[in-house]
């Protein structure tokens, strides 16, 4: 039996997600998920969620739990999200899976419609392991082989898919996944200009604080401290500029000894400063202290979302190919292979350029929650005509 409001406005859509971003360590992905779950529910429709322990959002009114632990996937959460709980007696009319993690639940005879949002694939996965040469990626190849076939099968059988750049449309409709290009839409990140205003005693306070000065060359990087982030590569690039520039890292993560280790070994301790995971009011203040903004990833991306609030304040951009920077962000961003030369001279370049907004409407929260609106519409409709 459908749930859809007895008003018409819309229905119940039920979002399962590993975190969120009330989860410890939560960044872009989690932030678009919030995006997600207001454009739902300014387009009429009742949300709830279904993510792990120890999380949750204000966006959501109803979240349910399951598994054991907070962030991660376990067999306690693919088996528990796979039966009939709260959420599925809540009688939802359409469900979205961020990523894999609603995996369990497209096997159900009786389901409502679902949604994928895609933020990489098995092959992007491999392929940034592969880059980042570390011992514990390395472990992670036969694990990525494996699971292919599952996450295959979990995107086949979606109802729709939303990956979040038009390179990942594209190598899902190539081999080996093959996906119909009528089930698959792009729906770009978004963010907010109006969000990233920041007090100029704000912005002043975190200027004291990462020691950036005017006429200085202070680059900023903005993310998880992983392996496949490649912040390394931005340290090295530090090591062969000269003394005027400075680097400013803002995150935490499993990397974050063995980064600090490294900047003591090349005697770049004045040079670097770690403020750690930091809210997104102060990340705003960052990015307007900052002259570029670094985005050295190994890994795939999918259009990280920091790399768009640098374009909506008019920072320029250093990024490797795999960020996949959108390109109607040309105008301010330069794409850099990923080594420490290149990315050196891309930061050299970029801190000589001035300072003016380049994010282009298509992608500002206006924009993309109107394109995400439509796409709910049309997934709560199809468990309507069920």
């Amino acid at each position: 039996m459908s749930a859809r409001r007895a008003d018409g406005r819309g229905g119940r859509v039920l979002f399962v997600c590993r975190s969120t971003s009330g989860h410890p360590g939560s960044g872009g992905m989690e932030r678009v998920l919030d995006e997600l779950l207001r454009a739902a529910r300014e387009a009429g429709h009742d949300v709830a969620l279904l993510t792990t322990p120890g999380g949750g959002t204000s966006e959501a009114a109803v979240v349910w739990t399951a598994g054991r632990t907070g962030g991660r996937y376990s067999w306690r959460w693919w088996w528990e999200s796979s039966r009939s709980g709260p959420w599925t007696r809540w009688q939802p009319d359409a469900v979205v899976s961020v990523g894999d993690a609603g995996g369990a639940l497209v096997l159900r005879r009786r389901r409502p419609p679902m949604a994928v949002q895609v933020h990489g694939t098995t092959g992007t996965e491999l392929a940034s392991s592969l880059r980042a040469r570390t011992r514990r990626e390395l472990l992670k190849v036969p694990l990525h082989v494996l699971r292919f076939p599952s996450r295959r099968l979990f995107v086949r059988r979606a109802d729709a898919v939303w990956p979040v750049s038009d390179a990942l449309r594209d190598a899902l409709l190539r081999a080996p996944y093959r996906l119909d290009p009528r089930r698959v839409t792009t729906l770009h990140n978004g963010v907010d200009p109006r969000a990233l205003d920041s007090a100029p005693d704000d912005v002043a306070a975190v200027a004291e604080q990462v020691g950036a000065r005017d006429g200085g060359r202070t680059g900023l990087y903005v993310g998880r401290l992983h392996e496949q982030k490649g912040v390394d590569l931005a340290i090295g690039a530090l090591g062969v500029l000269p003394s005027d520039h400075r680097l400013v890292v803002a995150g935490d993560g499993p990397d974050a000894d063995r980064l600090r280790a490294l900047v003591r070994a090349r005697g770049l301790d004045g040079r670097v400063t770690f403020v750690g995971a930091v809210p997104r009011g102060t990340v705003a203040a960052l990015l307007r202290v900052a002259d570029v903004l670094l985005v050295p990833s190994l890994r795939t991306e999918g259009a990280p979302v920091v790399l768009l609030e640098a374009a909506a304040v008019g920072v320029p951009v250093v990024a490797t190919r795999h960020a996949q920077a959108p390109a109607e962000l040309a105008a301010g961003a330069t794409v850099v292979a990923a080594s420490v030369d290149a990315l050196a001279a891309g930061w050299r370049a970029a801190t000589t350029r001035g300072r003016a907004p380049y994010l282009p409407a298509a992608l500002t929260r206006d924009h993309v929650g109107a394109a995400y609106a439509r796409a709910l519409d049309g997934l709560v409709h199809a468990g309507g005509a069920r």
